[in-house]
Order: C-alpha cells, then sequence, then structure tokens
C-alpha cells in the first residue's frame, strides 16, 4: 500500500459516518450561527463542485495532520482529494473589506498572509506526517476578496465569493432549509395518524397532540 494509499484509508477510517454529520451541522450554521467565518465554510461545503470541481471527495475536517481533534492549533479547514489522486488543501478566510481605516487594512492584510501561510504550512506537515510527495499536494485559499492577482505567481489556488453574494447565498439556504423542515414536519403529521401514532394513549390522557406542539417560542 502506497503512502497516499495509507492516508485515504485512515482518513475514511476517521471520517466515517461525519459526512452526514457535517451536513448537518453546517445547516445548523446557516440557520443559526453568526459567525461569518463558519458561514463561508459552509458555503464551500455546499459548493465544493462549483468552484473545485475535480476536489469533490472530502477527506478532512478542522484535523490535524495526524487526524486529531485534541487540539485548536494546526488544523486545515478542509482536505479534499480528485479522482487522478491528487490532494487539495484548502484554508479559509473571512476578509472583511467593509471597514475603512489604518486598523482595518492592517488586519485584511494580516489575514491575506495568514490564510496563505496555513495552506503552505499545512501541505509541509502533511507531506511529513504520511511521507506523501509534496508534488501531489495542492495548495489553496477560499477568501471573501479576489486575492488570485497575489498568488497566481505562488502556485497558491485562488478562489473567493464576495461578501454581498455571501449574505445573498445565506438568507435563500436558510430560507430554503426552513422551508424543508416545515414540509417534514407537517409530513411526518400527516403520517403519524391517531390511529397509528404510539403516543395515542398520552396524548388522549393529556389531551394534546404532541406531534402538533411545535417548538414554541
Amino acid at each position: 500500500m502506497d503512502t497516499l494509499t495509507r492516508f485515504v484509508c485512515a482518513c475514511k477510517t476517521s471520517q466515517d459516518g461525519r459526512k452526514l454529520f457535517f451536513k448537518q451541522e453546517f445547516q445548523e450554521i446557516i440557520l443559526d450561527s453568526c459567525d461569518k467565518e463558519m458561514l463561508l465554510q459552509a458555503f464551500l461545503f455546499f459548493n465544493i463542485d462549483r468552484f473545485f470541481p475535480e476536489y469533490t471527495n472530502i477527506l478532512m475536517y478542522e484535523q490535524t495532520p495526524d487526524l486529531s481533534d485534541a487540539t485548536q492549533s494546526g488544523k486545515c479547514d478542509f482536505v479534499y482529494i480528485s479522482k487522478a489522486r491528487r490532494v487539495m488543501i484548502i484554508e479559509t478566510k473571512f476578509i472583511d473589506y467593509n471597514h475603512f481605516g489604518p486598523t482595518a487594512r492592517k488586519r485584511r492584510n494580516n489575514h491575506r498572509q495568514k490564510v496563505v501561510n496555513q495552506s503552505v504550512d499545512f501541505r509541509a506537515k502533511l507531506s511529513r506526517q504520511w511521507s506523501i510527495p509534496i508534488e501531489i499536494i495542492d495548495c489553496s485559499i477560499f477568501t471573501t476578496e479576489d486575492l488570485n492577482y497575489r498568488e497566481k505567481n505562488n502556485n497558491i489556488i485562488s478562489k473567493y465569493i464576495s461578501i454581498e453574494d455571501l449574505n445573498t447565498w445565506h438568507q435563500e439556504e436558510k430560507k430554503r432549509i426552513q422551508i424543508a423542515q416545515l414540509i417534514n414536519r407537517e409530513l411526518m403529521i400527516n403520517l403519524f395518524t391517531c390511529e397509528h401514532c404510539p403516543t395515542a394513549d398520552v396524548c388522549y390522557e393529556s389531551n394534546i397532540c404532541f406531534l402538533d406542539m411545535g417548538d414554541g417560542d
């Protein structure tokens, strides 16, 4: 077994059953979170084929090179693999260009440099950890600003979505999820008639339908 295959097998074992968990987690972020960085990650997760069409098989999310979840430092946002057996490291960064002044400019510059450094550093660590040839590991960044003009000569793949488009997608996706949840709830109510409902006796004694209670205010 070559080193890349060994790494992929280890990732699949580590991520077994977690892709559905990722989907549920990112949907919760869309519905409730105000964290712009996590919202950017949720957007990329659900739109990976739009920006990285060759890399649609997720191997890692928020893990260290040894596949550990024990620390907050040294983690990579996403690692994907292509059918051509190339590994893609993707670091995300929400760059806020709607604020002005020297402090805001300094923060943006720090974020631009940090996200690139994170991608490059993780590639080196991953290569050392699993003895994967560094030539088959690609570095990429996904931000809210077009940085391609900065990174096109640094072998860094740069993709982005504007803050405005991200916010539009957020509102539309949030509405879509809410409608889907409402439809699923109505289907459950229609499927479980009182005649077949497992809580029918309890409902009758309490004079209330537990399937129709809702979440309250």
